[in-house]
């Protein structure tokens, strides 16, 4: 018990380090702040250095939730006033994001509102929970009034804000949460190309429509799942178990993975975004929601291809969420802790300690996820989702996982 208790610490502590690097390098303006990183440019693929945008996925919105969670359990006053600044800064930013992904979760309005809520939450300040909850009324009323296109997908559409939607309903039991998630759900049912074998939708990434969690059927079937749960509707469980019928057809026995379908790519991916890590996490809940023949198996299945794909992995990988070890390893904690099984826990604490004795141990820089970049501050690729993988790590009871919009 005692070395649990000093390993737990030493997570902590890197979680505090980085968010105190986080803090050093904040950029400040009139209540707000931002951060200088890495990305790669939409227009032409390259990488630039610049300042975060407003969002979830690698903007001032993530690096806010990190730093709200971080005072929660620390009580450090500048992460708090910093987590402030950078909440301020994506609602303020919140309207510039344009274009069809705008609305969605990971990059859009959606997860800048959730954010907000959870720097309320987390600070005990109401008002930035009211600013959050105001923002999604308004993202309600434009799809309610049919100026938003259906995007399907978990990362920038439907499905990330029907998560978003019904978690809040359950924890705030406001109704128009639910009508809201009720209507992206029946956006979802009149998207689905029912052609084929199973039911399919098409990403903002384009055809063809594609496996895995972050752009493909695991993440749509998931929130179809979960809205079921809810409303008890039918069709949206005959939705989500089509969508995993259509995944099916691109199961690889052989590598106990899913094909990934997008344009050139040749093998199945390894990482939340794509591939068996992130349908892992589908699976799980799939299982626990609709109880249905298979889903488990398939669940362990990608839990053995996860637990693999950490095996040896180097710098090469990265360590952030989206497509490093910290998401992999945060996958099988995850799925650690809700199947009673310690071994996975004990891969996901091993992966942690590496990660320290490589890097926060000899001062190295942490290895982000900007292909081709360098560090960046952001959640999903960068320094406040590696703060958060260790905060996690250090309490998974109490921080919840930001790999699926389901918690505060």
């Amino acid at each position: 018990m005692a070395e649990l208790a000093e390993e737990d610490a030493g997570f902590l502590t890197a979680a505090g380090a980085l968010g105190a690097a986080l803090c050093r390098d904040a950029l400040w303006w009139k209540g707000r702040c931002t951060w200088l990183g890495d990305r790669r440019r939409e227009e032409d693929g390259r990488v630039a250095h610049g300042t975060l945008g407003p969002d979830l996925y690698a903007g001032a919105a993530g690096v806010a939730l990190f730093l709200a969670r971080l005072y929660a359990v620390t009580g450090e006053r500048l992460v708090a006033s910093t987590a402030r600044g950078a909440a301020a800064q994506a609602l303020a930013q919140a309207d510039r994001l344009a274009g069809p992904a705008r609305h969605g979760f990971y990059t859009g309005r959606c997860g800048i509102a959730w954010s907000a809520v959870t720097v309320g939450e987390a600070l005990g300040e109401e008002g930035w929970s009211e600013r959050g909850l105001s923002l999604l009324g308004s993202l309600a009323r434009e799809v309610a009034g049919g100026t938003s296109p259906v995007v399907p997908d978990l990362m920038s559409g439907h499905a990330g804000a029907i998560g978003a939607a019904l978690a809040l309903f359950r924890r705030r039991r406001d109704g128009w949460l639910l009508d809201w998630a009720a209507v992206l759900g029946e956006g979802l049912l009149r998207a689905a190309d029912r052609s084929g074998p199973g039911w399919s939708w098409t990403s903002l990434l384009g055809r063809p429509p594609l496996t895995g969690l972050s752009h493909g059927a695991a993440g749509i079937a998931w929130a179809l799942a979960e809205l079921h749960r809810e409303t008890g509707d039918p069709r949206f469980r005959e939705a989500a178990l089509e969508g995993v019928r259509y995944e099916r057809r691109w199961y690889l026995d052989d590598e106990e993975n899913w094909a990934d379908l997008r344009e050139g790519q040749t093998q199945a991916g390894l990482a939340w975004c794509h591939g068996a890590p992130g349908i892992c996490l589908s699976r799980l809940r799939l299982h626990e929601i609709l109880g249905e023949p298979g889903l488990l198996a398939e669940a362990e299945a990608a839990l053995r291809t996860t637990a693999r794909s950490l095996a040896g992995r180097g710098d090469g990988q990265g360590f952030s969420l989206c497509h490093g070890q910290a998401g992999n390893a945060e996958i099988l904690a995850s799925a650690g802790r809700e199947m009673n099984r310690p071994d996975l826990l004990a891969r996901a604490r091993s992966v942690g300690r590496q990660g320290l004795r490589r890097y926060q141990d000899r001062h190295a820089a942490w290895p982000c996820g900007v292909q081709g970049g360098g560090t960046t501050p952001s959640l999903m690729l960068g320094l406040a989702g590696i703060g958060h993988f260790y905060l996690r790590l250090h309490d998974l009871e109490q921080i919840p996982s930001i790999l699926l919009p389901g918690e505060l």
